[in-house]
């Protein structure tokens, strides 16, 4: 199949599709013909890729969906192919029995749920990172249109626990409105998204 899958969790509410096709222009539509999935952004990466960031809306175990592409002109169908959907289970704990020398590295990678939320005017949010060897974490936030609004973390990481202070900017500094955002943490193989609410 040209597309990915997609992959969601208790807190993973969004995740990323690429979709190959032929034919894209901008405007296209995309479309699920399963009820709770839904496409918040598209990028055109050429007449050939889109990326697509979609939002699970309903409570989906593991299936099989349907994306269509239709022509915004017409309304029409111009291509359609299955996608594989699957709802994976939260990452696992931290070894977390010992503090300070000697402790124990993460034995997985997690994304923990920012603190406080709701808040103003600053939140805390914390992750771990696996492995052996150090690896590049991306921590990103973004709005509801799927907008990256700023870059918490785009660095070569070791393993540990980490945390990371987000004042409610965008990347150029200044103050975002209120409202919900999602902050996403990728590194390696993992992908995990939450969401936090910013009042003002």
């Amino acid at each position: 199949s040209p597309f990915d899958k997609l992959s969601f969790g208790p807190q993973k509410i969004l995740d990323t599709l690429e979709v190959r096709g032929r034919d894209f222009w901008p405007g296209c539509r995309f479309e699920f013909l399963l009820d709770g999935l839904s496409v918040v952004s598209t990028e055109l990466s050429s007449d050939t890729l889109a990326t697509l960031l979609v939002r699970l809306d309903g409570n989906i175990i593991s299936t099989n969906s349907v994306i269509r592409v239709v022509n915004p002109d017409s309304g029409r169908s111009i291509d359609d192919a299955s996608v594989y959907v699957y709802f994976e289970e939260p990452p696992l704990g931290l070894e977390n029995d010992n503090t300070g020398p000697g402790a124990q590295l993460p034995r997985a990678f997690s994304l923990g749920s920012n603190c406080p939320n709701p808040f103003n005017p600053s939140t805390t949010i914390s992750y771990s990172v696996a492995g052996n060897a150090p690896v590049r974490v991306v921590l990103r936030v973004f709005n509801l249109r799927g907008q990256n609004v700023a870059t918490l973390a785009d660095r070569l990481t070791a393993p540990g626990e980490y945390s990371v202070e987000w004042d409610g900017t965008d990347s150029g500094g200044a103050k975002l409105s209120s409202g919900v955002y999602f902050y996403r943490m990728t590194a390696g193989e993992f992908s995990f998204t939450r969401k936090m609410v910013l009042l003002k």
